[in-house]
């Protein structure tokens, strides 16, 4: 039996067409050029790292103590391997009270802040651009700013120990540790903490969540110290301060004796060290190290070295005038000079 020729218009010739047409487009659309799908995001944190709503991020809210700072961080996702990249940024944050507008353009990370009025509200909103045209603007975002220090007392405090040295940390460590308290205590009470340490000499931060105290090796430089609380009822409060570190005032001072400080050539002389070092007027275990110069009347480094014993006999082979000069070094500073002048060298030939 002859076959019937297939109509293009039959059941069979209806699908082949469909599939063909559906082949069609998914070509089409491989060898389109490939633009950009935006995924914008962006972290919103306060000063001491506490996470704050932002787009696709659940975090702890939108409230800001008084004082505070809003840190935010682009993390928006150019997907695909096509060289697409993020050329501009644009933050705005308006104060929904009297409309101001505050705005910081190109920078992928942007602070404000600090937010000093009670009871206003911030709507933030954040423009990308990326290099194929594609522009987008997350959800925007409102940050209510409370002033809530007459419900909690924050503070703290930093507590050396200069005992606690290893052979990898020789000054020991510094303890922060929080002092807050909720003044409707003990009904309301504190609930949590954060906290942000930077080291200003190298510019390194670090942030922890809870009441835990945190230690560092003390080194001679400056701590900023950001600590957010918040209590039960939803009152949050935040400082900001700056520790020296040390805390404390801790110096060398340099001092030694001599015996003797007369007699004939050649005189054998010891020298005995007394230095200290001083911890707020208290006399601490922090290590010193030693430097001694012998010269003799006429400005001459007698044995053209420097002496680092911390005690030690020598003898000074000619007669003459002679003084003594020691300074000492601990991980915080270096004393003034110490001098045992006079010791005199007779001639015994004479």
């Amino acid at each position: 039996m002859k076959r019937k020729k297939e109509n293009l218009y039959s059941q069979k010739g209806i699908k082949k067409a469909e599939i063909f047409l559906g082949v069609l487009l998914v070509l089409g659309l491989l060898l389109q050029p490939c633009l950009a799908v935006l995924s914008p995001n962006y972290i919103a944190k306060n000063q001491a790292g506490r996470p704050l709503n932002s787009p696709g991020v659940s975090s702890f809210g939108t409230t800001l103590a008084y004082g505070d700072f809003l840190f935010l961080n682009d993390t928006t996702w150019v997907p695909g391997s096509y060289g697409e990249t993020i050329l501009d940024w644009r933050w705005s944050l308006t104060n929904l009270s009297n409309f101001t507008d505050f705005t910081i353009n190109n920078d992928q990370n942007a602070t404000f802040g600090p937010f000093v009025a009670d009871g206003n509200s911030y709507l933030l909103n954040l423009t990308v651009n990326a290099s194929d045209g594609s522009q987008y603007s997350p959800t925007e975002m409102v940050y209510q700013v409370s002033d809530n220090r007459n419900f909690i007392s924050v503070d703290y405090d930093a507590v050396p120990a200069y005992d606690d040295r290893t052979p990898t940390n020789p000054n020991g460590t510094i303890t922060f540790r929080d002092l807050s308290y909720s003044y409707l205590d003990p009904m309301v009470k504190t609930t949590e903490w954060w906290w942000k340490w930077t080291d200003l000499s190298t510019g390194i931060s670090k942030t922890l969540s809870g009441q835990d105290h945190f230690t560092e090796d003390m080194s001679d430089t400056n701590f900023m110290v950001n600590l957010t609380v918040n209590n039960s009822l939803g009152n949050l409060v935040s400082i900001t301060g700056k520790t020296s570190i040390p805390p404390d005032k801790v110096y060398p001072i340099a001092n030694f004796s001599v015996i003797p400080k007369s007699g004939g050539a050649p005189l054998e002389i010891g020298i005995t060290d007394q230095a200290l070092s001083m911890v707020n007027y208290t006399v601490s275990d922090v290590p010193l190290s030693y430097n001694y110069t012998i010269w003799n009347n006429t400005g001459v480094n007698v044995f053209g070295k420097e002496f680092k014993t911390k005690n030690l006999n020598v003898t000074l082979p000619d007669p003459g005038v002679y003084h003594v000069i020691q300074n000492v070094t601990n991980s915080f500073g270096v004393s003034d000079e110490y001098t045992v002048s006079d010791i005199v060298v007779t001639d015994l030939t004479l």
